[in-house]
């Protein structure tokens, strides 16, 4: 007997990934990644249907984007990447390459910190790179809320992939940004240290968010309380061949409403 795949068939790589285990709502995530073509779809561990979540296809030799959603039995096909934007092509259709501030002096600072450790570890073969990022949002002003601190402290991976992803992010990191016409906060923004490159494919191989929020005590002092958390990690990482179909609509009954 053959150990060959059907026709049609390629070899992609299926990663298996589980969002905060030990809840009863723990969330299953499968990646099926081929090197111009991807697929993600989530759901609850125990094998429930995840409501309102669907299927994300990107296909970058069809320059197209699908999403299927399995609950109305619709999906939604969009060129992909998106349109670029540029200032007069912006000006042109009356819309804002500027924020609209409330305030002239800015009142939020994000402050953002990528640590890399230098550590390295195995996960399925691929070196993985230890990465803390933290996050600081602080008021600025006289504005009466205080302070919280995000921290992100991950394994990340290389898969060696670059996709039309990848390039769509490095093409278009310094194109304008559009605002609408309402006002927005006037946020100042610091990013230091081991700024990740936007070409590289990286995947947390395991991953733990946490926040702290400062809050004010009776006697007039501040604290940092623990407000949230989550954690996720790869389970699986294989090299199969993949069903063409995977990345195409959905072979939906009768009643599909269509494509839009």
């Amino acid at each position: 007997q053959s150990d060959s795949p059907p026709p049609g068939y390629k070899a992609g790589i299926k990663i298996t990934m589980v969002q905060n285990e030990r809840s009863p709502d723990a969330i299953e995530s499968t990646f099926y990644l081929q090197h111009d073509r991807s697929r993600q779809e989530s759901r609850y561990k125990d094998g429930r249907p995840i409501k309102g979540s669907g299927v994300s296809v990107v296909r970058c030799d069809m320059r197209q984007s699908l999403y299927f959603a399995p609950d109305s039995l619709t999906y939604t096909a969009r060129p992909y990447p998106p349109p670029r934007v540029t200032e007069a092509g912006a000006r042109a259709w009356g819309l804002r390459t500027t924020p609209n501030y409330r305030t002239v002096e800015p009142t939020l600072r994000i402050e953002t910190n990528y640590n890399d450790t230098g550590e390295r570890k195995e996960f399925f073969g691929f070196t993985a790179r230890h990465i803390i990022t933290t996050r600081r949002v602080i008021p600025l002003g006289d504005r009466r809320s205080l302070p919280r601190t995000e921290v992100r402290d991950g394994w990340y991976i290389n898969l060696g992939r670059t996709s039309c992803e990848q390039q769509y992010a490095v093409e278009t990191r310094d194109d304008p940004v559009i605002y609408s016409s309402w006002t927005v906060e006037n946020v100042q923004t610091v990013t230091t240290g081991d700024v990740p490159d936007p070409a590289e494919s990286r995947m947390p191989a395991e991953e733990k968010d946490m926040s702290w929020q400062t809050v004010m005590l009776f006697d007039g002092s501040t604290k940092e309380v623990p407000v949230g958390g989550s954690e996720r990690h790869i389970t699986k990482i294989e090299e199969i061949p993949m069903d063409p179909a995977l990345f195409g609509p959905p072979a939906f009954n009768a009643k599909t409403l269509g494509l839009h």
